[in-house]
């Protein structure tokens, strides 16, 4: 018997969960084809994610793969009321996170997250800077990409800004801004710019005591 379902009313978009036939509580679906305008451009999302996508400009994809959990997040792409062109977000299969934005303001720009990546609340990735920084009368500050490799936990309040690497495995420290290539898989990487404060670490979704107890191990 199914104690637990949604119901979608297609007239007014909004889902209802019901616990033994009571509604608990309901929200309104999000419909992300009105926030895309623009030409040859896809999203394809999981059908039980709350994620919200904008897009302003042409050939853009937004691919997030299928997962367990029930990720909210808002993936935007524009700047201002400038189009972006040419742009990928790929999100891989088993993603999780509490809430947060994916940012992209420049044209061809690639946001790459591999597969079993769990992100806390507040995550903000920026894959471009809003405002130009100029070098001996150069633009010094575009955005080409982040990527972010498979089983990587970003903590809360994390940071990522363009041009960022963070290898598999890896565990981001709470409020931390990370910038640039960090080359060591198993990591754990904390601070504002973040480092390397440890290696040779990798992490689970298991609180410890859980985790201690199925795989019965010991603390150090």
């Amino acid at each position: 018997m199914k104690f637990l379902q949604k119901k979608l009313s297609s007239n007014r978009k909004h889902v209802r969960v019901l616990l033994f036939g009571i509604r608990v509580f309901s929200y309104k679906a999000k419909n992300t084809a009105e926030n895309v305008v623009g030409n040859g451009n896809v999203v394809q999302l999981p059908k039980n994610s709350m994620i919200t996508v904008y897009i302003r400009g042409n050939n853009n994809r937004v691919i997030v793969e299928e997962t367990t959990h029930n990720p909210g997040f808002a993936i935007t792409l524009f700047a201002g009321t400038e189009p972006v062109n040419n742009c990928t977000v790929h999100i891989g299969k088993n993603f999780s996170v509490g809430s947060g934005e994916i940012r992209i303001c420049e044209d061809n720009t690639i946001v790459e997250i591999g597969d079993d990546c769990m992100f806390s609340d507040d995550i903000k990735l920026f894959a471009s800077d809003t405002h130009t920084i100029l070098r001996d009368g150069k633009v010094s500050n575009i955005g080409k990409h982040i990527k972010i490799g498979n089983h990587v936990w970003l903590g809360h309040g994390a940071t990522v800004l363009k041009n960022t690497t963070i290898p598999d495995n890896s565990i981001v420290g709470a409020r931390s801004v990370v910038v640039g290539m960090i080359r060591e898989n198993g990591s754990i990487i904390a601070g504002n710019p973040a480092r390397v404060i440890r290696d040779g670490v990798n992490w689970d979704r298991r609180c410890p005591k859980q985790y201690m107890a199925q795989e019965d191990v010991s603390a150090n």
